[in-house]
């Protein structure tokens, strides 16, 4: 029979190598399982793009603007309200 002595002077004892072992394999699940979740999110949030991208083609976007400024009526351009980019 071996003691824990004769185990030291051989090596590792079995039981951590089987700890090893497993703790690796563990290791690997997670990263796969990471991996996994990582390219569901970005499948979803692809879906989700297509979904808002496919909506938005039905969209009828005015060419003229109506705005009330106290009272007074103006019609203009969206490309006009959006030229100067400090204004909002």
């Amino acid at each position: 029979m071996s003691s824990s002595r004769d185990l030291e002077e051989k090596g590792s004892p079995p039981r951590e190598e089987a700890l090893e072992k497993g703790n690796n394999y563990i290791k690997e699940v997670f990263g796969l399982l990471n991996y996994e979740t990582k390219t569901n999110k970005v499948r979803q949030e692809r879906d989700a793009f297509d979904d808002v991208a496919m909506k938005r083609e039905h969209i009828h976007i005015s060419k003229m603007v109506n705005l009330n400024v106290g009272g007074h009526l103006f019609s203009t351009s969206p490309e006009t309200l959006t030229k100067d980019p400090g204004i909002f």
